[in-house]
């Protein structure tokens, strides 16, 4: 079981049938009440297979996280008043930009196709001044505006590595003073022999 935090949002993920996750919300809710911490009860979800976190659906039954449809919805009709304007304030191009990196989280690939639409507010300082669309922003609006007619939300999870029990490691930095931690023993992977060794290195004497 872990606990994950972005700012004030929380999610413990626990194991398949069991009551890590009660256990977990349990033991968060307890140490906000001694700590004085105020807790938003109307936002509480779970334990539960599915359930929104940032803004997204996490489905940890099919693997995957999706962009609500109500949002999706919303960023289409954004993306097709953007396609015929030839200029904005700066404070739109923000909120447009801000509406693409929410997407990025499920779709990825966009990142490439929002790059230069963010670049392109370093060059105004005011928000009440007009930012003109180039042809390159505008060709940028238009992949996006295609891309979410096509696209349903949703992508995959990123596979996460297994980890073995903790072990003990002591490493030094330039100052040559040494420092001792705990760290996992990841599975690594022996490019050689494209095969996964458990621990720093493969066992096979070719790669010590």
């Amino acid at each position: 079981m872990w606990l994950r935090h972005y700012v004030d949002d929380f999610v413990a993920v626990g194991r398949k049938g069991t009551d890590e996750c009660r256990r977990a919300m349990d033991v968060f809710k307890e140490t906000c009440q001694r700590l004085g911490m105020p807790l938003d009860e109307s936002k509480e979800e779970g334990p539960s297979e599915v359930l929104t976190f940032l803004g997204l659906e996490v489905d940890t039954v099919r693997m995957v996280v999706r962009l609500p449809q109500e949002k999706l919805t919303q960023m289409r009709a954004l993306l097709k008043r953007w396609r015929g304007m030839r200029s904005c304030k700066r404070r739109e191009l923000e909120s447009l930009v801000g509406s693409l990196n929410h997407a990025c989280r499920t779709a990825r690939p966009g990142r490439a196709f929002k790059r230069r639409l963010q670049d392109m507010m370093t060059t105004v300082k005011r928000d009440g001044r007009r930012v003109r669309l180039n042809a390159v922003a505008r060709a940028d609006i238009e992949w996006w505006y295609h891309f979410a007619l096509e696209w349903n939300g949703t992508s995959l999870m990123k596979a996460v590595a297994a980890v073995g029990e903790p072990q003990e490691e002591l490493v030094s930095d330039a100052s040559g003073r040494a420092e001792r931690k705990m760290v996992s023993n990841p599975l690594v992977r022996c490019g050689r022999h494209k095969r996964q060794a458990s621990g720093a290195s493969c066992p096979k004497s070719c790669c010590p």
